[in-house]
């Protein structure tokens, strides 16, 4: 309940005082901090796999899909499922 409390209190002040230039700067420094942690804990997931090319095949793509169609992380994820499992079925066979 308390991080859920943070977040809204945080985005109640950013709708209040959006215009204001210093919380213009920290939420922009926040925002590359956890762009930062967020690359970081994928290429932390993504190295036990690092001998796998078909893994790093997929992650590199669902990236590519992510930049240039800029949509959200989990309908990428829904969209490449299937391509996914089709292509783990065929390297078993």
């Amino acid at each position: 309940m308390l991080p859920w409390s943070a977040d809204l209190a945080l985005g109640v002040l950013r709708l209040r005082y959006s215009q204001a230039p210093l919380l213009r700067h920290v939420l922009g420094g926040v925002s590359a901090a956890a762009a930062g942690l967020l690359i970081a804990t994928g290429l932390r997931l993504l190295l036990p796999h690092r001998r796998r090319p078909l893994v790093i095949g997929l992650a590199v793509l669902v990236l590519v899909v992510m930049v240039f169609s800029r949509l959200p992380l989990p309908i990428v994820l829904l969209a490449l499922l299937p391509l996914s499992i089709a292509l783990s079925a065929a390297r078993r066979l």
